[in-house]
């Protein structure tokens, strides 16, 4: 069954366990979470029981695969519902500055046509690099070529630098050496903080991930600004598809975000 929130907003904010925010940290920010693969009637029956208890709206925020199934749900309350879908298009920390920030807006007391408008603007302009595993499952494309660059990479202990967004996933660089690959999540920093300031960054990593200090050293820099606000334990999902010695990072311009001072992640959770 979906997780209920502690309490129930005018605007209850939804979302899915590829958030990669704990139940615990989802219950007090008054959101309700339907875990990373609910059916049609589990959407709708959370929704069903957020307007009866006293919501008049819900924002729904979601990782691509479980958006389908939202809208569907939403559909099938039929049209006095106030159900407002977001397909983010994000995963893991991406997603969770998402998630967080429309949790801040419903507790703010803003219309769900509000919430949602500052959901879909941090989806827009969070960008998330992950670095896989050099064994995470079989991700490139298909045919005897790319297996055999697949074996390749495994046996020498390359890992993938890519880039996850809105507009989908790209494969920026493959290394063994970690330093070469945080440096340029560094790189990516500094060239969007010149353009849109001060950046707010969530970090992802697993029990079995390593680098995750190297991860962070290179932003001690007085190049720009990047305020560190939590550290995640990553969703299934993420290693499912990066493997479990991935780490990621996530970023969003401070402009966007709504200010590093208002966040409501604990940091007494950080791994």
């Amino acid at each position: 069954m979906p997780d209920a929130p502690e309490r129930i907003p005018a605007c209850a904010v939804v979302t899915d366990t590829c958030c990669d925010l704990s139940p615990e940290l989802l219950g007090r920010l008054g959101v309700s979470c339907c875990g990373s693969a609910p059916t049609v009637v589990e959407l709708a029956g959370l929704y069903r029981a957020l307007l009866d208890g006293g919501s008049a709206s819900i924002v729904s925020v979601h990782a691509r695969a479980v958006a389908p199934l939202a809208r569907t749900a939403a559909l099938s309350l039929g049209g006095d519902a106030q159900v407002i879908v977001i397909d983010t298009g994000l995963v893991s920390a991406a997603l969770a500055f998402v998630v967080e920030r429309a949790a801040f807006a419903a507790d703010c007391g803003d219309p769900a046509s509000e919430v949602a408008a500052r959901a879909a603007a941090i989806a827009r302009e969070t960008v998330f690099f992950v670095i896989a595993d050099s064994h995470a499952p079989f991700q490139g494309p298909g045919g005897l070529g790319g297996r055999i660059a697949y074996l390749r990479r495994r046996a020498l202990g390359e890992r993938h630098l890519v880039r996850l967004d809105g507009g989908g996933r790209t494969v920026l660089a493959s290394s063994t050496d970690l330093a070469d690959l945080t440096g340029r999540i560094a790189q990516a920093f500094g060239t969007r903080a010149r353009t849109a300031g001060a950046l707010c960054r969530i970090e992802a990593a697993g029990d079995g991930a390593k680098g995750l200090a190297q991860l962070e050293k290179p932003f001690d820099t007085n190049e720009y600004v990047s305020h560190h606000l939590a550290t995640l334990r990553p969703a299934p999902a993420l290693a499912r598809y990066a493997g479990p010695e991935a780490i990621g990072i996530a970023m969003v311009p401070e402009s966007v975000y709504g200010g590093h001072e208002t966040a409501r992640f604990d940091p007494s959770q950080d791994i």
